[in-house]
């Protein structure tokens, strides 16, 4: 025995169908993945700005700066020579303003600039 399907019951799975995909489009952008990868752009493009304002400063040339690889935040790492130059490198990222959280792992080593 086979049953057909009836024009009201193909209206109904159109409605349903609809309904799904609406609520599919509505919800999509606020999905994590889809949120988590926003914010990773995010902290790739501001890595990108933070190397350039730090590349011709001979004080930063031990420092590595990382995001958006693997992680929603802004990484800041390496050394300084000088407690004065971390707190310049501090101030030269919080003023750049960045849209994700930065996550800094510097540490002030004299020894590592002697040659």
């Amino acid at each position: 025995m086979t049953k057909n399907i009836t024009q009201g019951g193909l209206i109904k799975i159109f409605i349903l169908t609809a309904c799904l995909v609406l609520a599919y489009m509505a919800f999509y952008p606020y999905m994590p993945a889809v949120t988590q990868r926003k914010n990773m752009v995010l902290a790739k493009e501001h890595s990108l700005i933070l190397k350039r304002l730090i590349c011709n400063d001979a004080r930063f040339k031990k420092i590595v700066i990382s995001g958006g690889s693997t992680s929603e935040k802004i990484y800041v790492g390496g050394f300084v020579k000088t407690d004065n130059d971390l707190v310049a490198l501090q101030k030269l990222v919080s003023e750049s303003k960045p849209p994700r959280p930065v996550k800094y792992q510097i540490q002030v080593e004299p020894l590592a600039f002697e040659e």
